[in-house]
Order: structure tokens, then sequence, then C-alpha cells
């Protein structure tokens, strides 16, 4: 059984609302790599984010482009080339969210900021973004193209989300939102 298309419909309409695609891209990207909180590591955010843009955004095997759900500056940019790693989201990771990370520039090395929850927060607040993103149609995205054996519980997958992507108490205190109060039958 996997997700029904209403399920994900409003899901993305959410997201599209809610979430910017740093958080729904790079920061989910870097928390599945297990990115070092307040030291540098040799490793290339294009590609960890090209991966998981692969992973999750590529919905038509076929095509090399993929499905941004997030907020953008228009519904036509749905949809991204595949030189959306290294273009669109290199400018937030280097420019718009640069504070959340330890990155010398032309360097190879990255860590999460010591700081990076309040850096986060901070530049979300500043484009007038909800701080929290809401994690049950972020589970919904994530696990969309998933046969689950039976309907997804939504705690139960919203905890799946979590610990997939190795979400902190901290995090999910300060970034996500459980609201399960106006789920769609």
């Amino acid at each position: 059984m996997y997700l029904n298309a209403e399920t994900v419909t409003n899901a993305i309409r959410i997201l599209s609302e809610r979430v910017h695609p740093f958080v729904g891209i790079t920061f989910l990207a870097c928390k599945a790599y297990n990115l070092s909180i307040g030291q540098e590591v040799s490793v290339s955010i294009d590609g960890l984010t090209r991966e998981h843009l692969n992973k999750y955004h590529r919905l038509d095997r076929k095509s090399d482009y993929f499905f941004q759900p997030f907020r953008s500056g228009s519904k036509s940019h749905r949809w991204v080339s595949p030189k959306y790693a290294s273009s669109g989201l290199q400018k937030a990771n280097t420019q718009t969210f640069k504070s959340v990370f330890l990155h010398e520039s032309r360097s190879h090395e990255w860590g999460f900021a010591s700081d990076y929850i309040n850096q986060i927060k901070e530049v979300l607040c500043g484009d007038a973004l909800p701080e929290k993103a809401p994690s049950w149609p972020l589970a919904v995205w994530l696990y969309k193209n998933v046969e689950l054996s039976s309907t997804p519980e939504p705690r139960l997958l919203v905890e799946a989300f979590y610990e997939k992507f190795r979400i902190s108490d901290d995090e999910r205190e300060h970034l996500f939102e459980d609201d399960f109060s106006n789920l769609p039958p």
C-alpha cells in the first residue's frame, strides 16, 4: 500500500507554502549523511544534495529533472534542472544559509556551526517563513514512493522520518512542528 494521491497532493500544497528548499533538501541531506557539528569534514554538499534529489525528487526515472515541492518564487520553479544542486541550492547553501555552516569559500570542508539551529531559524524568520517545518507533510513527501504494510499512522511515519534523517530532540523541538490536528481523512 502506498500513500494516496490526495495525501501527497495536500502535503505538496503545505510544503510549497511553508518550507524553504534548504530545509527540505540541503538540511535533510546533511542530516542523513550525519554532518559534523562544530567541526569541518571533507564532503561535497553538492554531492549530498544531488543524491537526495535523485532519491526523493526524481519522479520520472527517465527524466533528468527534479520536482521541488518547497516554497519558491513561482510555481513554474517546481521542476528544476539537473544542475539544481550545484546552482540554485548552492547559492542558498553558501549565501543565504552561510551562517549555518562552518565552511571556507572554495573549500571541500563542511560542518554545521555550533549554533546552526538558531542560524536556520534566523534566516527563515528573515524570509518571512515559519521557523518550524511541518513534519507530517515532509514525511509524506519523503515516503510517497515507499510501499507501506498498511495505512500509515501519521505519528509513526513522522517518527520513521525523524529516525531516518537523524533529527535530534533539539532539532525536533526548534525546527519541526508535529501538528496532526488538520490531517485529511
